[in-house]
């Protein structure tokens, strides 16, 4: 029999304990989602001076952590797995991918530290939705074409969910960013502030509770306009491939537009009220829905007709033009996006969409544009989920549903007024605000005046034409990673598409 040492067997032991401790730290762990309260400041575009230097004051005064973030769509030429392409666009083609950046230390804090690993090695982090459309894989390389016209390959270093990384398709480090050419800064994250009513406190000192500045906090509620994400867009209603001409326009592969777009783009008559429109085929029911019911509603002279068909629409296929220079395309590219009665609802205006219209529209699935940053009544985008029973204290046109609680802090600036308030103590609404009644403060304990559509039987939810075209997908989860998509700035800007 082999007489064992006694000092081999503590020795083995001891490398065991220390596998075993090694191991937790060795795993990875799952990227979830940031935890801390953090807000993002930008404007509708680039970061102003103004901004940025208001921002720092702020988070001075907090004793907080801050750092700029850069956002644009890139364009994709090819995804390659060992040199070979998995998927690759048309010769002199490219995909859009929404790309943002992120300084380390804040992607640590407001998205995961595996996300901030992955940056801190040079490599990238693609968001599941995205991956899913086009089978990447970890270890993938992207080829994406730089605002010089080179290309850039960036290695896949992991893929995490859409709500981690803020809806964004793909997350860079400072360092590729700056290989991509995004020189423009997009906003400004700060995180490590002692408390939310110090923070608002800090913001309001500094002159950042304004109608030009969008704050948007972690724990923001669901807002019924907030728009989808651009990884959201495609998963609802495809990607296409498209080339850079002259000016704002681009162009859409047409087989791609042959295929998605009724009347293969060109403008096709609506049953009842008479808009003319190419619109998505997907978007296309919703919209003939929503008409038909304000038809029924005896709203029709609420629409102009005559302005919608010859300066709105949806189908045009070209960048948002609030985006400027970072180069974010319009959902109008999707024709995802109607615009109607433009000369009274102009960018950056006072809205005058009659809101029992936008009540209706939301019900079908549609944000309204009246509450982005940059106002635009004219603007109804689709999101694939009615909005009309989410409550929230909107500037203008609010659905009458119940605020939920918000902790007492501003949704827009103190002083502004609100049509038809409505406190979360109140009861269900569930008519639609009578869009000439006057606005009040929003400090104000009145109740919402309202009034019914055609058909509807009060305190009832409005009679409505029913459409197939809104899928019952979980709400509370897409809202979510769209707040956090304007949050990031996942497309480059915060949200308005004429």
């Amino acid at each position: 029999m082999t007489r064992r040492n006694p000092l081999a067997l503590v020795g083995v032991l001891v490398a065991l304990v220390v596998g075993l401790l090694a191991f937790p730290v060795l795993a990875p762990r799952p990227a979830t989602a940031a935890s801390i309260d953090y807000v993002s400041l930008n404007n509708k575009s680039e970061l102003t001076s103004a901004t940025a230097q208001a921002g720092a004051n702020a988070t001075t005064q907090l004793g907080a952590h801050a750092a700029n973030g850069r956002s644009a769509t890139v364009g994709m030429t090819r995804l390659l797995r060992g040199g070979t392409a998995v998927q690759a666009a048309p010769d002199t083609y490219q995909y859009p991918m929404g790309v943002t950046s992120m300084a380390i230390d804040a992607a640590a804090a407001t998205m995961s530290p595996d996300v901030a690993t992955v940056l801190a090695r040079g490599q990238i982090v693609l968001g599941s939705t995205s991956a899913n459309m086009r089978g990447a894989q970890v270890g993938d390389v992207v080829e994406l074409i730089a605002a010089a016209g080179n290309l850039v390959q960036l290695t896949i270093g992991m893929i995490a969910p859409d709500a981690t990384i803020g809806g964004a398709e793909i997350v860079v480090g400072d360092a590729q960013a700056d290989a991509l050419g995004l020189a423009i800064v997009t906003r400004m994250v700060v995180w490590g502030f002692a408390s939310r009513s110090a923070l608002e406190g800090a913001l309001n000192a500094n002159g950042l509770i304004s109608t030009t500045v969008r704050v948007n906090r972690s724990w923001d509620i669901a807002s019924p306009d907030s728009n989808l994400s651009l990884s959201q867009t495609k998963a609802l209603l495809g990607e296409f491939p498209y080339q850079l001409t002259s000016g704002d326009s681009i162009h859409i592969l047409p087989s791609w537009v042959a295929a998605n777009i009724s009347g293969g783009g060109v403008r096709t008559p609506f049953a009842g009220i008479g808009i003319v429109a190419a619109c998505h085929n997907t978007v296309r029911p919703a919209i003939q829905a929503a008409l038909s019911q304000i038809a029924a509603s005896g709203l029709s002279g609420a629409i102009n007709v005559s302005n919608s068909n010859q300066y709105g629409g949806c189908f045009n296929p070209r960048f948002n033009r609030l985006s400027g220079n970072i180069g974010g395309l319009s959902r109008h590219a999707w024709a995802m996006a109607i615009d109607m009665n433009t000369t009274t609802n102009p960018e950056g205006g006072v809205p005058q969409m009659d809101c029992r219209v936008v009540q209706i529209f939301r019900h079908y699935g549609f944000a309204w544009g009246g509450n982005f940053l940059f106002s635009d009544g004219m603007h109804f985008e689709y999101v694939g989920q009615a909005r009309d029973q989410i409550g929230y204290p909107s500037r203008y046109c609010p659905t009458g549903a119940p605020v939920p609680p918000y902790g007492g802090i501003p949704a827009f600036p103190p002083g502004l007024k609100v049509a038809n308030p409505v406190r979360a103590s109140d009861p269900v609404q569930r008519t639609i605000p009578d869009p000439n009644a006057t606005p009040v403060p929003s400090s104000t304990t009145a109740p919402a005046t309202t009034t019914t559509v055609a058909g509807a039987v009060p305190g009832a939810r409005p009679a409505v034409i029913e459409s197939p075209a809104i899928e019952a997908a979980p709400l509370a989860e897409a809202v979510s990673v769209s707040q956090r998509s304007v949050m990031f700035g996942s497309d480059g800007f915060s949200d308005g598409d004429s």
